[in-house]
């Protein structure tokens, strides 16, 4: 419940999970990206259906004009370098990061 109770706080948190436009990053056999963004910030949300632990290869939009990826529930950074970055996840697992 601990979990669902995180994910219910981020959304109430930050509007671009309510109210922002959806685009699609990546959608493969066991990983599915997707930015919900609105005009203060962007979220990217990185689900691992898989059992298995990988890296999530994505392409962030170049018109972000992004330089890293905040994780919102465990404060960890990645770097986007010419719009790209590689999130590593645990098997059955999820991220979500603000795009800075």
């Amino acid at each position: 419940m601990d979990e669902v109770s995180k994910i219910i706080k981020l959304r109430s948190s930050h509007t671009a999970l309510r109210y922002g436009d959806y685009y699609k990053v990546i959608a493969d056999d066991n990983i599915y990206a997707y930015v919900r963004s609105e005009i203060n910030e962007r979220i990217l949300v990185v689900l691992n259906k898989g059992d298995k632990n990988t890296a999530a290869n994505l392409v962030i939009p170049s018109v972000y004009n992004a330089s890293k990826l905040v994780g919102l529930i465990d404060d960890s950074e990645v770097s986007i370098i010419e719009s790209k970055a590689s999130v590593e996840l645990n098997g059955m697992s999820y991220g979500i990061f603000e795009i800075k």
